[in-house]
């Protein structure tokens, strides 16, 4: 076998086929640009604070941050300017320009950032765009996690600017990833767990997996991070950086290889191998039996799942809940306990509470700090946000409704818990970590009342409350009581995270000190606490017997071992035993319900007591990591930060977003004849992406025409502005950045024209009701002229046009369906559009235009979908005769020549099941390139357009044909296009199709074949 047996050269951008006829693909491009600014698959971007940008100017790092959050950009300048050094060395590169960061105060705030067209997902820390370098990120409270995603973060930006001009998104994510985790992290806790659970499995991914994509996203971090780990112990940390500026310099993985470590890919992955073969040998050699305790409640070979995380039991202790995916959807599940000798049907029922969260209702499912618990009334309690407003949601157990919903005045809401009334009647209430201007501490939510009250007040990160006897108990970084004032400490400094105890108004009191990552506190019988604990090097259950009582830090002798699994517990939760006397206390041991990391899945498993009694372990698991001998480099003391300014003002500089296109194509025929055409788009944004300016110009001779349209936008917290010029002349000027949607698609039928000319202004906003709804205004005013040519005998008749027009549209838009590049998946969207006329002088065109279209979504186990799609239109006014709607041809109705039908309403149904065809497609010339997922589709389109609904018929009975209705069917093939990181989820098409009247269809020969680019409905 050759030693190049997986890494060659980099991937090529696709190419595109190339294209002859010159005047149709110019239009072609304008059509695809025109689609871009408010696709209808997008959703919105809802801020919770208004933006207003101040900067911490330092030597390196131009920090920006929002009001209230100072002393959170402080830290964040105090990090970023002692780790830039380490960075420099270690990479042996120092920047000529100052870094940028934006800090969000949430992470709502950061999904609706202004700086990525796109939304990010909850699971996204941050992220580094490449043509600026920009480094954005939220802070959710915790300090520990702003200095480890910022130093990612960083990273990235040193690795663009050593690409220079080269792309980084052809580089390797192992690497990408892997280097930006080591450089922060070290080899630290989570990352060893991870892949000690993997060794111990057998299931660890090797560089062949990694590098062509076959393993779990997320090993691109943690698995890559092995990688560099391995790097740094054989040849050193610097030999990273070497080896990336090798890779850089040569083009070539493989040679890279060679030259920075002397070996081929093949090799080095034997040796890294053999590196954690015997890194943890001794795991493997322990060969631990596994503990019989441990009931299996989820199996991920049996249900499909493989990750089920925080999951609590019932108060009767006959269901769990907790969070995980339905296919590929987020989800709230209801399972029943399974017991030994449960009948199998009993043992697998399980209930899907809520899916994908994607209603105005549950915006969002907080899967990293979210806790269930079970409320009152059959009801669970969930953090979430309902409509932009972060709160606390009843969730009802019976159907998934809300029944009632708390927005609290938050960033952010974490760990909430129901605590149900006590014996001394107390009543119920909510406790949660509560995020406000970086600051987190704990608050109690009064249940009936809505009464908030501040539990602590400190600089320190608070998580996982629990109430027991009248006390919280939680865990915090703080280093001996949370009491400590803000600005006393380095935030970010490295520490652990202990128990706490507050009772009433008295300070909080330590109650363990270990060396490692304390969490998921749960009482137990008497006095007891059960906690999670990575101390002795794996993260198990540990008992603390006298938790109420204690007044000294309990240290690790002091604890009951109660697991020693080989790989870690993530989450727990206790269910109390059941007395059979009322009023009488229990007094056997709780069960415990966990999550444990198997084959880097999370499982649900059960430990129950036997005889009343949870048995202790007396050894630990085999550590392979020991949290007491991790550390971080110290950090800079304030002074020395090199902080040039604390408060400056934010420059607003327009700068290229992204890269210019200029597009010149020509052709010529036999006779001598030639014709060129062009088009240059550029966008400029300044570094916030408050203001955008966008601009398209075209030209075409033969007749010469030159077409400009300029658009400029401008962010208000949740509005956005847009502002336009156009001038457009000749029949290929089809759309401007104006409207693109679905009506103007119907009425410009450009091939009749001769001639066209059309200047004007327009300005319009949109403002987003919720994540998934939003409005919208327009106001146009412009001159108009068409000249048409004589109309086919099918044809009507159509009158030049010599008219100023002005209109006002309004537009409602709800559309929660799930995307990829491949278009829509899941949910459903609606759009409502209404444009009347403005006619000051009498004189300007009249033409009322009403719109409505509907769209259904529904994805199947096997990733397959069913698509439907329902639209409709009318025009109406004076000049409505002269602006009919027309549909016909791809996009409507399939098989039918473009825009074949006209008349002042139409309508067109679609239906279609869209499946996999090919999973992967490779080409090896003219270079080594693949368009990606291949899918197919096969359709049944319908529709109509016709003046006169009275006299509408859409079938004629007496022979059992259609008659005014239009119908087809017909199948595709779709794939992604090969702009598509100009254009994402537009696709490249080719569609068969062939008109149908209710008996007859066109042989297949004569199908009516069409390739097209644009998005799927």
């Amino acid at each position: 076998m050759s030693q190049r047996f997986f890494i060659n050269r980099f991937r090529n951008w696709r190419k595109g086929l190339l294209v002859h006829r010159v005047k149709d693909f110019v239009a072609f491009c304008l059509f695809g640009l025109s689609l871009l600014p408010l696709p209808l698959w997008a959703q919105w971007k809802v801020p919770l604070n208004p933006t207003e940008w101040k900067v911490v100017r330092t030597e390196r790092f131009l920090i920006h941050y929002q009001k209230g959050s100072y002393l959170t950009a402080v830290e964040a300048a105090r990090i970023a300017q002692s780790e830039a050094p380490r960075i420099e060395s270690l990479l042996r590169h120092r920047l000529h320009h100052r870094i940028k960061i934006f800090l969000y105060p949430s992470d709502q705030d950061f999904q609706s950032n202004s700086i990525l067209p796109g939304i990010p997902s909850e699971s996204t820390g941050g992220f580094t765009d490449f043509a600026r370098h920009r480094v954005v990120l939220p802070f959710n409270g915790n300090y520990q996690d702003l200095r480890h995603v910022l130093v990612h973060e960083i990273v990235h930006a040193y690795q663009f600017d050593i690409a220079d001009d080269t792309n980084p998104g052809i580089f390797p994510l192992w690497l990408m990833e892997g280097m930006c985790e080591y450089f922060s992290l070290g080899w630290d806790a989570q990352t060893d767990a991870r892949i000690r659970d993997l060794m111990i499995h057998g299931r660890m991914p090797g560089l062949w997996e990694l590098h062509t994509g076959q393993a779990n996203p997320y090993m691109n971090y943690k698995g890559g991070q092995a990688i560099m780990e391995f790097i740094a112990q054989r040849w050193g940390p610097q030999r990273i950086g070497f080896f990336y500026k090798e890779l850089i310099s040569l083009r070539d993985l493989e040679l890279a290889f060679e030259s920075a470590f002397g070996m081929s890919a093949a090799s080095f992955d034997l040796e890294w191998k053999k590196y954690l073969a015997q890194k943890y040998a001794v795991v493997l050699e322990e060969n631990k039996k596994a503990d019989p305790r441990f009931s299996d409640q989820t199996f991920r070979y049996v249900d499909g799942l493989g990750f089920q995380l925080r999951p609590v039991f019932s108060p009767d202790g006959k269901y769990f809940a907790y969070l995980s995916y339905d296919g590929i959807f987020p989800a709230l599940f209801l399972q029943r306990v399974g017991q030994p000798g449960m009948d199998e049907s009993k043992r697998n029922e399980r209930m899907v509470l809520l899916r994908q969260l994607r209603s105005s209702d549950f915006e969002q499912w907080y899967p990293l700090t979210n806790r269930i618990s079970f409320g009152p009334q059959n009801t669970l309690i969930v953090a979430t946000r309902s409509s932009g407003k972060p709160g606390i949601a009843q969730v009802s157990i019976k159907d998934g409704d809300m029944v009632r919903f708390i927005p609290l005045p938050f960033d952010m809401v974490h760990f909430p818990v129901f605590v149900p009334p006590s014996d001394d009647e107390t009543e119920e209430s909510i406790l949660f970590t509560g995020v406000v201007q970086g600051v987190s501490d704990l608050y109690r939510l009064d249940w009936q009342s809505g009464h908030l009250s501040r539990l602590t007040r400190d600089g320190f990160y608070e998580s996982d409350p629990m109430d027991m006897d009248g006390c919280v108990y939680f865990v915090s970084d703080a280093p001996a009581t949370a009491s400590s004032a803000p600005g006393t400490y380095a935030p970010s400094a490295q520490r652990n995270r202990n128990l706490f105890r507050k009772c009433g108004d008295g300070a909080a009191t330590k109650i363990t000190d270990l060396q490692g990552d304390v969490s998921r506190p749960a009482p137990g019988k008497e006095c007891s606490l059960y906690f999670l604990s990575n101390h002795e090097g794996v993260r198990n259950v540990y008992r603390l017997p006298d938790a109420c009582r204690r007044s000294r830090p309990a240290s690790a002798r002091d604890l009951d071992r109660i697991t020693a699994s080989s790989t870690e517990v993530l989450s727990l939760d206790s269910g109390r035993q059941k007395s059979d006397s009322p009023g009488i206390q229990p007094i056997g041991d709780p069960s415990l319900l966990l999550s444990r990391l198997e084959e880097g899945a999370l499982e649900v498993r059960m430990v129950e007591p036997e005889d009343g009694q949870l048995n202790t372990e007396r050894s630990a698991s085999v550590p392979t990591f020991l949290p007491s001998n991790y550390s971080l480099d110290p950090l800079l003391p304030n002074g020395a930060m090199s902080v040039e300014s604390y408060t400056a003002d934010y420059d607003p500089l327009l700068r290229l977003s992204r890269p210019p296109i200029l597009f010149i194509t020509g052709a010529s025929d036999s006779e001598g004849n030639t014709s060129v055409a062009g088009a240059a788009y550029f966008a400029l944004a300044d570094d916030s992406g408050f203001h955008d300016l966008e601009g398209l110009i075209t030209y075409q001779d033969r007749p010469s025409n030159l077409n400009v349209d300029l658009r400029y936008g401008y962010s208000r917290w949740r509005t956005k502005f847009y502002t336009g010029l156009y001038s457009s002349r000749g029949t290929f000027a089809l759309f401007s950045f104006l409207d693109f949607s679905l009506n103007q698609l119907l009425y410009n039928p450009y091939f009749r024209l001769i001639d066209q000319q059309s200047t004007g202004a327009y300005a319009a906003f949109y403002y987003p009701l919720h994540k998934f709804g939003a409005v919208s205004a327009t106001y146009e005013v412009a001159r108009e002229e068409k000249i048409f040519a004589q109309p086919e005998p099918e044809q009507r008749d159509r009158e030049d046009v010599f008219q100023n027009r002005q209109s006002f549209t309004l537009q409602y838009t709800f559309d929660n369906t799930v995307n990829s590049v491949y278009g829509p998946l899941d949910g459903q969207a609606l759009r409502l559009s209404y444009s009347v006329p403005i006619r000051p002088s009498g004189t300007e065109r009249n033409v009322f235009v009403t719109g409505a279209e509907y769209r259904f979504y529904h994805l199947f186990d096997d990733y397959s979908l069913f698509a439907f799609r329902l639209l409709g239109a009318r025009v109406s006014g004076g000049d409505a005769e002269n602006y009919p709607l027309s549909v016909g041809g791809y996009y409507t109705i399939r098989g039918y020549d473009f825009l074949e039908f006209e008349g002042r309403n139409a309508f067109v149904v679609n239906l279609e099941y869209r499946f996999t065809f090919i999973q992967q497609l490779i080409f090896g010339v003219p270079v080594r390139w693949s368009p990606g997922l291949v899918r197919g589709s096969i359709f049944l389109d319908a529709g109509a357009a016709f003046d006169d609904y009275k006299r509408f018929q859409a079938f004629d009975g007496d022979v059992g044909v259609t008659r005014d209705l239009n119908v087809s069917f017909g199948v595709g093939l779709h794939w992604s296009n090969f702009l598509w990181f100009l254009f994402p989820g537009a696709l490249m098409k080719i569609e068969w199709a062939t008109p149908y009247d209710g008996k007859r269809s066109l042989p297949l020969s004569q199908w009516q074949g069409r390739f097209s680019v644009g998005f799927s409905f």
